[in-house]
């Protein structure tokens, strides 16, 4: 498997994790997190779809540096942020008696 291949399966199923536990977070901050989580690992895979698929076809030669200056810190920042989101417990205020 190549590593755009692997690039594209991992956003594509990490996206849809996220998306599928935006809905079932409280607040709407980690909701909204979460969603562009999502949003930023569907781009990653749309962007390595087009490069891996159209333009690495049109080019002889070609170095893919991309991979390193755009994917994979996208990558990185969208999955710590995703995790966070997901992973924070929900704040609950209680009130004093007295």
């Amino acid at each position: 498997m190549h590593p755009q291949q692997i690039i594209i399966v991992s956003s594509v199923c990490l996206a849809f994790m996220f998306s599928v536990a935006s809905g079932r977070v409280t607040g709407s901050g980690r909701r909204w997190t979460l969603l562009l989580a999502a949003f930023a690992l569907f781009a990653v895979a749309g962007y390595e779809s087009y490069m891996s698929l159209v333009w690495e076809k049109s080019v002889s030669a070609a170095i893919r540096l991309d991979i390193f200056v755009i994917d994979l810190p996208i990558m990185l920042i969208s999955i710590i942020a995703g995790v966070l989101a997901w992973s924070k417990k929900p704040i609950t205020y209680r009130a004093k008696d007295g």
